[in-house]
C-alpha cells in the first residue's frame, strides 16, 4: 500500500503567470519533501498552464488537474477530492510560504495531533501600506483549545477569515463532510471556518509566520470586491445567511446563538452604520431580515455599548443617523 504523504498543498491556478513561479517555488523547496503539490487549473487564460507543466517536469509531486472555471471554491474542492495527505494546506498562486512552513506545522503535528492549525502570516507589498485591520488580524499568538471551537472562533484573535493561514487534518474534514460553497464568489473563507471550527475536538494557534500574504495586487477577488462597496457588504451578508442556515441545521444555531449574534453585529454593524454609498436601505433591511429570521433579536442585551449603537441604528434606518 503507497503510503499516504503527510500534507497535500492545494493551489488554485487562474490568470497568475506573474506570481507562480514564487508560489511554486516556495513549495517544491520546502525543508521537509513528505508532500503532494495539487495545482488545480481553473480554466485560466494566461500562460499559467505552461508554468505549471515545467514545474511538473521537475518535481513530480506537482499533480495538475484541468477544469473549466468555477472560481476559488470550485477549485478548491476538487483540490480536496484528490487530496491523499494526512494534512491539507491551502496557497493561493499569488501568494506563497516560508521555506520551512510544513516542518514547523509537522511539529506540532507530531506533538497533538490537533484538528486544525492556524498561523500567522507576513504581509506584502509594503505599498501600498496595509491595513490595521489586515495586520492586526494576520497575527496569531500561541494557543490551543480543547473542545473548545466555538470560543476560539469567536474570540481568539487570528481565527477569521482566510482559510489559507489554516491547515486542517483530511480526516477531520471527511467526517463531518467539509467542503466549500460553490455558490458564492467572495466571503467562501469564512463560511468554512465557520462550518468547520465548531467541530474540532483540537486548534493549535502558532505565532510563527509561516505565509505570505499578497494583500494588494490589480485584478484580484479583494482588489474587485473593495471597489464596490455594496456588493462588498452585499457578500456579506449573503456569507452570514449562509452561516446561519449552516449553523439551524447542525444544532449549533441553538447552543450558541448568542455568540453568532454578536459576532453578526460586530461583523456587519459598523460597515452599515458608516456606509454612506447607494442602495443603503437595502442593505439595512437585509440585516434586520437576518436577525429575525434566525431569531436573534432576543440577544440584544449581550452586546457591547459600541455595537448596541450599530445595531440599534440598522434596526432604525432610514429614520436614525448617525452621531
Amino acid at each position: 500500500m503507497i503510503k499516504e504523504p503527510k500534507f497535500s498543498i492545494i493551489i488554485p491556478v487562474y490568470n497568475v503567470e506573474n506570481y507562480l513561479s514564487e508560489c511554486l517555488d516556495s513549495v517544491i523547496k520546502q525543508t521537509i519533501m513528505d508532500l503532494e503539490i495539487i495545482c488545480v487549473n481553473d480554466g485560466t487564460k494566461d500562460h499559467s498552464r505552461e508554468i505549471l507543466e515545467e514545474y511538473q517536469k521537475q518535481d513530480a509531486r506537482i499533480q495538475i488537474i484541468d477544469k473549466v472555471n468555477g472560481g476559488l471554491s470550485s477549485a478548491r474542492n476538487a483540490g480536496l477530492a484528490a487530496a491523499t495527505g494526512e494534512y491539507i494546506l491551502f496557497l493561493d498562486s499569488d501568494d506563497y510560504l516560508e521555506q520551512s512552513a510544513c516542518e514547523r506545522i509537522l511539529y506540532e503535528i507530531l506533538e497533538h495531533h490537533p484538528d486544525i492549525i492556524v498561523f500567522g502570516t507576513h504581509i506584502f507589498p509594503y505599498y501600498p501600506w496595509p491595513t490595521e485591520w489586515h495586520i492586526r488580524n494576520l497575527t496569531t499568538r500561541t494557543t490551543a483549545y480543547w473542545n473548545d471551537g466555538i470560543n476560539a472562533l469567536m474570540n481568539e484573535n487570528g481565527s477569521t477569515p482566510f482559510v489559507w493561514r489554516d491547515c486542517f487534518k483530511r480526516e477531520f474534514l471527511h467526517q463531518h463532510q467539509l467542503l466549500f460553497n460553490e455558490t458564492v464568489r467572495f466571503g467562501e473563507d469564512i463560511i468554512f471556518q465557520f462550518e468547520s471550527f465548531p467541530f474540532a475536538a483540537s486548534i493549535i494557534f502558532i505565532s510563527d509566520k509561516l505565509y505570505h500574504y499578497r494583500w494588494s495586487r490589480a485584478g484580484s477577488l479583494m482588489a474587485s470586491a473593495s471597489k464596490d462597496m455594496y456588493k462588498k457588504y452585499s457578500y456579506h451578508i449573503d456569507a452570514m445567511q449562509i452561516i446561519g442556515d449552516y449553523w439551524k441545521e447542525h444544532g449549533l444555531l441553538d447552543l450558541y446563538g448568542k455568540e453568532f449574534f454578536k459576532w453578526s453585529v460586530s461583523f456587519i454593524g459598523w460597515d452599515l452604520f458608516d456606509y454612506s454609498g447607494d442602495f443603503k436601505e437595502i442593505l439595512t433591511s437585509r440585516a434586520r431580515d437576518f436577525w429575525e429570521t434566525f431569531n436573534l433579536n432576543q440577544y440584544a442585551n449581550s452586546l457591547t455599548a459600541k455595537n448596541r449603537v450599530y445595531y440599534t441604528y440598522i434596526l432604525n434606518y432610514p429614520t436614525a443617523k448617525p452621531k
